[in-house]
């Protein structure tokens, strides 16, 4: 059913009356009265207060703002925004002539592959016919509920009811409902895959709502983008047979859990490749996808956890291990003698505490921030990395989505935090990249570069960095960006942000101030928002980007000298922060 059609609904439902003023005119092709709306069916909740509040609905074409008492909207939202209301769930049912919205849905429908950039945003296409993105005032209507009109018996025959019994297990935990953030990741059949917090198994139900939400619009040839209560946030990403959703009650926004779906989608297809899903979507709609991914859920636990707390997969950047350019460049020679002349060696890549040291690739190739990314999440997610050399396959989606490439891991040594990984596309390369792995620690112990890199990893992060010591110990945190190399430079965390609560709750205030800068008007450049806590600033230039946290009683311009002052130091270390050239193998 289509935003439109929902909105029709409503109006003709009895005890409900739309103010014309703020209602655009429907054609009488477009009302529907399929499903006649009531108070009763979505039931009470003593949960929330009874004043009247709004459920926002964004599909690819249309949007529109429904008002109601908050009790009523904590059930319709309940069922996939968890936490907000009463766990129980009502299906609303068709009248007697027309088959249930509900059960139509459950049979899947094809649609085509999204096509996104390294931003994370999107367009959309379905079976080659363009959907574009319509401007969020296109369609808007206020629905004000006066009266809970009583439910006919007949009504409550045909209610879908699912108990609270079925969902006690998971949804009715309170660390369950507690949890700020969800994601689940689902097929297009509604068969679980993922979730983030819970079981899969015990959350069937909550799966098939999503599925049922999503069948529904594409039916009516549209895509349900976003559903908006509050500070509260769902958003749906379709991506072919899969269906990925991100739940949050922080005030999170739009293109942040867009973002963090398309990471999600990214590493399933990393370990499974798109060819692969492809296929057996094709074969078996109904496939529990689970079997294959057995195991990797790890991946995307952390995954999640590493794109909310680091600065360079947030920005979508790249973040090097801070070094005089003279012992990265040493350590960059050894690794290009000893792997020059190895055929199909595409990328050699030395990482650390999450961070480059080091990039040689071939001639012809780059690798962007989100394939890097997956690639440090796998380092630390994989403790048994550590034990001894590792001989795993990989798929960098931006490289190549449907097929491998074979990486050969190792830690350069036992006291030693360095992880070296030779990517090949050669499935047959191990022994011989495990050679050449040999032959870069000889090189590196025999010029030093071995004990230089320990040091740097083992030096706290004031050694390099202190705000203080520059003159600038009223900006608590910062993160900088250059917008030509996609280099991230970002400040240690340090009290009031010690603790990971602290650490979220400032990052969710810059990823919300960088979306706004981010939609906003091409003109603006600057944005400034202040608390209690302290005062974000969001600044973009032709040069670079910087979000800035300072002491809250700082004045605007002030902060802003403080950022120029900030901006021309970073500049002035690039031969420590940023790595000019990636030489080639």
């Amino acid at each position: 059913m289509p935003v439109g059609e929902l909105t029709s609904t409503l109006a003709n439902a009895p005890g409900y009356e739309i103010d014309p003023s703020r209602v655009p005119a429907v054609t009488p092709a477009e009302i529907s009265t399929e499903v006649p709306l009531k108070s009763s069916d979505l039931g009470n909740s003593a949960e929330l207060p009874t004043e009247a509040t709004s459920l926002e609905i964004k599909s690819c074409s249309s949007s529109a703002t429904f008002t109601m008492p908050a009790a009523d909207v904590s059930l319709v939202t309940s069922s996939v925004l968890p936490g907000l209301g009463s766990s129980s769930i009502n299906a609303l049912s068709a009248n007697t002539e027309e088959p249930s919205e509900l059960s139509e849905s459950n049979t899947p429908s094809a649609v085509g592959m999204n096509g996104d950039d390294e931003s994370g945003s999107h367009k959309d296409n379905f079976e080659g016919r363009g959907c574009e993105r319509a401007a969020l005032n296109d369609f808007k209507a206020n629905v004000i509920i006066e009266a809970e009109p009583k439910a006919s018996e007949s009504n409550q025959e045909k209610d879908l009811v699912v108990e609270e019994s079925d969902l006690r297990d998971s949804i009715e935990t309170e660390a369950w409902r507690g949890e700020q953030r969800h994601v689940f990741v689902l097929s297009s059949s509604g068969k679980p895959v993922y979730s983030r917090h819970g079981s899969e198994d015990k959350l069937v139900t909550l799966f098939g709502v999503m599925q049922a939400l999503v069948s529904i619009v594409e039916d009516s040839d549209d895509k349900i983008e976003s559903i908006h209560f509050g500070k509260n946030v769902i958003v749906f990403q379709v991506r072919g047979p899969i269906i990925l959703v991100a739940v949050s009650k922080k005030n999170d926004s739009v293109l942040f859990c867009n973002n963090q779906l398309t990471y999600v989608y990214n590493q399933i297809v990393s370990v499974l490749t798109l060819k692969t899903v492809t296929s057996i979507f094709e074969r078996r709609q109904n496939y529990d996808l689970r079997r294959l991914l057995a195991g990797s859920e790890r991946l995307i636990d952390h995954l999640l956890q590493f794109y909310e707390t680091e600065p360079s997969i947030f920005m979508n950047g790249i973040s090097y291990i801070p070094m005089p350019s003279a012992h990265r460049e040493s350590v960059s020679s050894a690794i290009v003698s000893a792997c020059s002349k190895i055929k199909n060696l595409v990328y050699a890549v030395l990482v650390a505490n999450n961070k480059l040291i080091s990039l040689a690739r071939k001639r012809g190739y780059s690798m962007s921030p989100s394939d890097l990314h997956l690639i440090l999440n796998m380092v630390a997610a994989s403790e048994s990395l550590k034990t001894a050399e590792s001989w795993t396959p990989i798929c960098l989606p931006n490289f190549n989505i449907d097929g491998f490439l074979y990486a050969h891991v190792s830690y350069m040594a036992d006291d030693c935090p360095a992880c070296l990984l030779l990517l090949t596309v050669d499935q047959e390369q191990f022994f011989q990249l495990s050679e050449a792995k040999m032959k870069i620690t000889e090189k590196l112990v025999k010029n030093k570069s071995m004990t230089f890199i320990n040091e740097v990893l083992k030096a706290p992060p004031s050694l390099w960095m202190s705000l203080h010591a520059l003159g600038l110990s009223k900006i608590r945190h910062f993160i900088y960006k250059c917008r030509k190399t996609s280099i991230v430079v970002s400040s240690p965390l340090s009290p009031p942000y010690s603790t990971t609560e602290e650490a979220n709750a400032l990052f969710t205030k810059y990823q919300t101030l960088y979306s706004s800068m981010i939609h906003s008007n091409p003109q603006i450049h600057t944005l400034f928002q202040t608390s209690a806590e302290e005062s974000v600033v969001c600044l973009l230039t032709e040069k670079y980007e910087i979000l800035v946290a300072v002491e809250p009683m700082v004045k605007k311009q002030l902060a802003l000298d403080m950022i120029t002052k900030l901006c021309q130091w970073v500049q002035s270390e690039e031969d420590r922060f940023f790595l000019s050239s990636v030489p080639y193998l």
